[in-house]
């Protein structure tokens, strides 16, 4: 079996490593984010993928420099964070897979599957293809498609994709490292792309004078659930006067004032009756 350095990150991504590990691949490292502090007191915390390596004695790398050293065959990508430079890309003699949850050319970038959901596509796609120098540019290795649910999130379809691009992926990688089987060139005329991800903040707001309509609001909040969340700015009339108060909305018919916790519609409505945006 092949000799393979696993690029990634998330959480949702552990089946892929879970596959490749089952299915004999000698994973010799990870390369994922560095420790980033999280929650209130901001403890610095490894990402999934690094306890993951951890945990399978997998030897853990945050920088690219190391590569060389380990004569992999292949990589393997997946929700990694950066882009793979050509320096990188010429330590893999078979070169690099990636998994990308879209209908290549079509939703090419960071956010493919938040632009999916705000489309009212009815299918997550996902690709396989050879990364080259252009993001998302590399030819097709396979293609398959997953239901697009009317209560899928961001968050759900991403495990969902994930866990079928693993099962796409240890089937097509034997293949591909004995050059069994050819990749496909993109039609690039047809590609299309994502915003990045530092835009998402102002993509999941809306103006609550100008709201979107109900079918549109709840791709937003299915779109941008578990981050960055949907939200409006409602001035609302306080004892002091016209306030700016941050409302958050959530999948399930809930919603979130600033400073509280989320609470169901109807639950909301009755402690803020004015309230002037009907959901769901």
């Amino acid at each position: 079996m092949s000799k393979v350095i696993f690029f990634g990150t998330p959480n949702y991504v552990i089946p892929v490593l879970e596959a490749l590990k089952k299915t004999g691949h000698d994973i010799v490292a990870v390369v994922t984010q560095p420790p980033k502090p999280v929650g209130r007191r901001k403890i610095l915390t490894p990402s999934p993928v690094e306890i993951w390596a951890k945990k399978n004695g997998v030897k853990v790398l945050n920088k690219h420099r190391d590569l060389n050293e380990l004569s992999p065959e292949v990589g393997v990508l997946a929700s990694y964070g950066k882009i793979v430079t050509k320096e990188v890309l010429d330590i893999f003699p078979k070169g690099i897979i990636n998994i990308h949850p879209s209908l290549l050319p079509k939703w090419r970038g960071a956010c493919p599957v938040q632009e999916q959901i705000l489309a009212g596509e009815k299918n997550l796609g996902i690709s396989l293809m050879v990364v080259d120098e252009q993001m998302d540019h590399g030819p097709i290795l396979e293609q398959q498609v997953v239901e697009i649910g009317s209560s899928d999130t961001q968050q759900s379809l991403l495990v969902k994709g994930f866990k079928i691009g693993a099962q796409m992926l240890v089937k097509i990688l034997p293949l591909y490292v004995e050059r069994r089987i050819i990749p496909n060139e993109q039609d690039h005329s047809k590609a299309t792309y994502t915003y990045k991800t530092m835009e998402s903040k102002n993509k999941a707001y809306f103006d609550i004078d100008n709201p979107p309509n109900a079918a549109q609001l709840d791709q937003m909040i299915r779109a941008f659930y578990p981050w960055p969340i949907a939200w409006t700015i409602w001035k609302r009339d306080t004892t002091h006067g016209k306030r700016d108060t941050i409302i958050k909305f959530f999948p399930g018919k809930k919603i979130q004032i600033e400073g509280k916790n989320p609470v169901n519609y109807e639950e909301f409505l009755q402690a803020y009756p004015d309230f002037p945006l009907k959901v769901g």
